[in-house]
């Protein structure tokens, strides 16, 4: 049996050779289509030197086995100065029986000893057919910076399977590409004049980013405004072609009409190189109002105008060495009567009819001030100078303005001795001129010889104004309210004044003013206490309340277990006083402002253990004693009234009193402490104003 399974196999294998060599006979007449040629084509074939390019590849008309391809090595070589990037990954397609294969591959780069070659491994997975026949690879993606000289170069494609290995070329192209662009004409700046043709030697070299010359490629020149840097001027020529050695000359010409600092821009490829051309004014032509008014000027005080030398196409022009002397007109153009005066100065100064814009300078500024008879017209106003073409300028003036005819004042009602107070005064319309007002400061129908004024503002205690009763002010030409200020003396405690001001129309205005003291307080003649809540303005001494040589005698305060005389010093607030008096004599208590803020704080002392002479904290009569002690609550025990000119009706009350006496405003009590404490005031300095 076996020999005949083995007798039935031979038969069987040289059935199938005569089968095969009669299909050899019969084909062997028949001529066989010639193979596709192996190729590699590259994409881009051409790019610029120094350029970052994705590389494509494709390599057709393949016979490789699959084995030879899967899980095999595909490098990608560059001549050297190419680098390749080892990033992104690319796209790799292999074709088998018509069927494409894809695959992602980093690429594989030594950077160091071999930088523009790529190593690119077709996984095993990539699931080609076992026996099957590659017939096209493709490469896409590969990141490429090229080689910065430029040329014609070879690319390969190698596979590394097969033995032995398969290696594809083909020639790209790299293009030149400039690196810049260099200037060896002009050396300095040229220099022109407006309306005149600039002409200038232009010379330079141009070579590509491999340092070489380039040849053959377009220069182009340009010119910028320079007051209006977005506008080209046309120059000529607008543009050359470099020579065989990369260099360039051509005469560029432009006729510029503005003066100042023009860019010319020599470029090539993208790259380029600039110089600098000054262009001078033309010789002067003409003078020109610089932005005069145009809507209505005030009949009424000044209008600045400026006139400036000019060339013809609007360059300003300094004057020479003499200067230019200007001659100036305004005047009505019907009637060609004058119509404004010219001045020197915005106020004051002088009149003027001519004005010389000096040397090195290209203007000069006047000030128009109409005529009444200008009123509601429009005027011209002209500046001539021989050989210069005039300034003219339509001008239209104001209508006259309708005179105030009331005078108003705004004041507080309340002043304080010693300090300034500040009277508004306006009118029912804008003044249409200066006018001249007089003020009277009056004490009853008298005048207040113990008051003054000013213009102008001094916040100081007893500061003092220039002028007095019936002295007069100027209150000026379109202005409608200002300001004066009263100064009094501390005799002004307690009193009334009243303030005028006259001198448009029948309006004679009043604004009064009381002088109230901050607190008063009554002493008869012989010993009487007194204290202060705050610091009392001025030198803040007894004088500052009204004593005298002829109403005092002496005065003694007690601290810290001893008694002392005062004399001259300033009085403490919380602190109390005996003081003899050769008479009764009413006192006016003016305290001192805040200049600052930081001095707007509450007074405070400190009581030692044992009797303490304590003045009163406050002018607020309602108070009681515990409220002024209220800072040393459980630390005094005994309040003593000594009398003489303090309330009356108590005269000792212990600190567990249920029922507190009423205290008065500039009084002084013995305390007794029975430990160390800080009084502190019930009032706080109020701000200079």
């Amino acid at each position: 049996m076996m020999f005949n399974v083995y007798r039935n196999k031979y038969r069987a294998a040289a059935g199938l050779l005569a089968v095969m060599l009669a299909f050899c006979l019969v084909l062997g007449s028949v001529p066989f289509a010639a193979e596709a040629a192996e190729s590699l084509t590259v994409s881009p074939a051409s790019s610029n030197a120094g350029a970052e390019s994705n590389y494509n590849f494709t390599a057709s008309g393949l016979n490789l086995a699959a084995g030879d391809v899967a899980g095999k090595g595909l490098d990608v070589v560059f001549p050297s100065g190419f680098v390749v990037s080892s990033s992104p990954a690319v796209e790799v397609g292999v074709t088998v029986n018509g069927e494409v294969y894809y695959a992602y591959v980093a690429p594989v780069v030594d950077s160091i000893n071999s930088p523009y070659k790529a190593t690119l491994t077709v996984p095993a997975s990539i699931g080609l057919p076992q026996g099957g026949i590659v017939t096209a690879v493709s490469v896409k993606g590969l990141v490429v910076t090229n080689t910065t000289t430029a040329g014609s170069y070879s690319v390969s494609l190698t596979f590394t399977g097969p033995e032995p290995d398969k290696t594809l070329t083909q020639q790209i192209t790299i293009n030149p590409v400039v690196g810049n662009v260099t200037l060896t004409s002009p050396t300095t700046d040229p220099t022109g004049t407006a309306g005149s043709q600039v002409s200038v030697l232009v010379k330079g070299e141009v070579k590509d980013v491999a340092g070489q010359p380039y040849s053959g490629i377009g220069v182009n020149f340009s010119a910028k405004d320079p007051q209006e840097s977005n506008v080209t001027l046309t120059v000529s020529p607008s543009s050359v072609t470099t020579m065989a050695d990369g260099t360039f000359a051509a005469t560029v010409q432009f006729t510029p009409t503005k003066a100042g600092t023009y860019t010319v821009m020599v470029s090539a490829g993208g790259e380029s190189a600039t110089f600098n051309v000054v262009v001078n004014p033309a010789a002067a032509a003409r003078l020109v109002w610089v932005s005069p008014p145009t809507s209505s000027i005030s009949l009424t005080g000044r209008t600045a105008l400026t006139v400036q030398l000019q060339d013809q196409y609007g360059n300003a022009v300094n004057a020479p060495t003499d200067g230019v002397a200007v001659d100036l007109a305004a005047f009505d153009p019907t009637t060609k009567a004058m119509a404004g005066r010219f001045y020197n100065a915005a106020t004051g100064g002088s009149e003027i009819t001519s004005v010389t814009i000096p040397a090195g300078s290209n203007n000069d500024t006047v000030y128009l001030e109409p005529l009444a008879a200008a009123a509601g017209k429009t005027i011209k106003v002209e500046a001539r100078a021989a050989s210069l073409t005039v300034a003219s300028a339509n001008i239209s003036v104001g209508a006259a303005p309708t005179p105030p005819s009331t005078i108003t004042l705004a004041a507080s009602s309340n002043g304080v001795a010693g300090y300034v107070q500040e009277i508004k005064v306006l009118l029912d319309k804008v003044a249409d001129q200066n006018y001249t007002l007089t003020v009277n400061l009056l004490d009853g129908a008298n005048p207040a010889s113990w008051a003054t004024w000013d213009t102008v503002k001094d916040t100081n205690y007893l500061a003092a104004g220039s002028k007095g009763n019936g002295d007069t002010f100027t209150f000026p030409a379109d202005q409608q309210e200002m300001c004066i200020y009263v100064y009094t003396t501390a005799e002004a405690a307690g009193k009334n004044l009243t303030v005028k001001v006259s001198g448009i129309g029948t309006s004679e205005p009043t604004a009064p003013i009381s002088y109230a003291a901050d607190m008063t307080r009554s002493l008869n003649k012989g010993w009487n206490v007194l204290s202060t809540p705050l610091k009392l303005a001025g030198d803040g001494g007894l004088q500052a309340l009204g004593f005298n040589d002829s109403n005092f005698e002496i005065a003694w305060t007690y601290v810290n277990g001893g008694w002392s005389q005062v004399t001259t010093q300033a009085l403490n607030p919380l602190q109390g006083y005996f003081v003899k008096t050769r008479q009764a004599v009413n006192l006016n208590y003016t305290f001192k402002r805040a200049a600052r803020v930081e001095e707007a704080v509450p007074p405070t002392r400190d009581l030692s253990a044992g009797w303490n002479l304590v003045g009163v904290g406050t002018n607020d009569t309602s108070k009681e004693v515990s409220d002024i002690l209220a800072s040393v609550k459980g630390k005094y025990a005994v309040v003593v009234n000594p009398g003489m000119g303090n309330v009356d009706g108590w005269t000792a009350v212990t600190a567990d009193n249920d029922t507190q006496p009423k205290i008065g405003a500039g009084d002084a009590y013995w305390v007794y402490m029975t430990a160390p404490g800080t009084l502190a005031g019930l009032m706080a300095p109020e701000m200079a104003q």
